[in-house]
């Protein structure tokens, strides 16, 4: 059971995550993931994340692992925290369709349709102009995201 208010460090967020702490870090100041915010910390300040901001985080691992570029990686990302995650999860959005551009010879996906398409099912896959038949198309299944992170938690 997650608790919606609680924090995470970045040691913490990268644990659960699983990612490297130099590929994390990279990516916290290159300015790809959600900045999280800086909370007091003994005489500093420590960075703390909150769990959208790690279903975010999931989702954009989860992109480049599907070799998107970090730039395109991080525009889906924004779509997801535009859509909102509570509607992501109170609507029942599945799948978030990436609908790529794809050339020979390309070693990262960076040309693909500007909006990501939101579907809720498996049966509004095959209604979408047989974008099951494309296999450059990059299906991300949102739930699945949410419950490995609840999961890890």
């Amino acid at each position: 059971m997650t608790i919606k208010n609680q924090e995470y460090s970045t040691f913490e967020a990268q644990k659960i995550l699983r990612i490297n702490r130099g590929r994390f870090v990279h990516w916290m100041r290159g300015g790809f993931i959600p900045p999280g915010r800086d909370v007091p910390w003994g005489k500093g300040y420590k960075t703390a994340y909150n769990l959208h901001d790690l279903y975010s985080i999931a989702l954009y691992k989860q992109c480049v692992d599907f070799s998107l570029s970090r730039s395109v990686a991080k525009r889906y990302m924004e779509y997801a925290i535009l859509k909102g995650w509570e509607n992501i999860i109170n609507e029942e959005i599945k799948y978030m369709l990436i609908v790529v551009m794809y050339y020979e010879g390309a070693k990262k996906i960076s040309d693909v349709k500007e909006q990501a398409i939101f579907l809720k099912n498996d049966e509004s896959l095959s209604q979408r102009f047989g974008l099951l038949r494309r296999p450059v198309n990059v299906f991300i299944d949102l739930q699945e995201i949410i419950r490995w992170v609840d999961w890890k938690l």
